[in-house]
């Protein structure tokens, strides 16, 4: 049976994350599957996705979970317009510009743990302009924001 080596093994047990913001690059906004190349849809609501690929910068957040993936997936429905509009603005884009403008250029992700299929997993929840000096310590972050405004009073304390 195969096994991880010591820094695999430490790598991979060093995945789970605090709730909080964190500095991410976007690296991808996929309508598609990669692998497949069927679209992305809903199961029940039959609606396309997009899935917005983040990373986490090597000289971000500590120096934690370097070049890391973590995603976030929106409807193009009329429901997810609001959280498209944060993604657009928090990567400085209009939303008439094709998803590649935004391709490199960072921003903060509010990232909380939530449960799917029995296993516990980082989400991000929202997306917010990175303002200059930001700090990300991975601090608590709590309440909900409305699309493009900074994150609720508990995180402007990261700004």
């Amino acid at each position: 049976m195969p096994q991880l080596d010591k820094e695999a093994a430490e790598r991979t047990a060093g995945w789970e994350m605090e709730d909080g913001l964190y500095e991410v690059e976007l690296k991808a906004v996929y309508d598609v599957d990669p692998k497949t190349k069927a679209p992305y849809v809903g199961k029940e609501s039959g609606v396309p996705f997009w899935n917005w690929v983040v990373v986490f910068p090597d000289d971000a957040n500590g120096g934690r979970f370097k070049r890391r993936e973590i995603w976030r997936v929106i409807s193009t429905g009329e429901t997810s317009d609001g959280m498209r509009a944060e993604a657009f603005i928090a990567f400085g884009m209009d939303p008439s510009d094709n998803t590649d403008k935004g391709i490199g250029k960072r921003a903060l992700a509010r990232v909380e743990s939530e449960e799917y299929d029995g296993v516990t997993r980082p989400k991000i929840k929202a997306f917010y302009p990175l303002a200059d000096g930001a700090k990300t310590t991975g601090a608590p972050s709590k309440g909900a924001t409305k699309a493009g405004n900074k994150p609720a009073a508990e995180e402007k304390a990261l700004y």
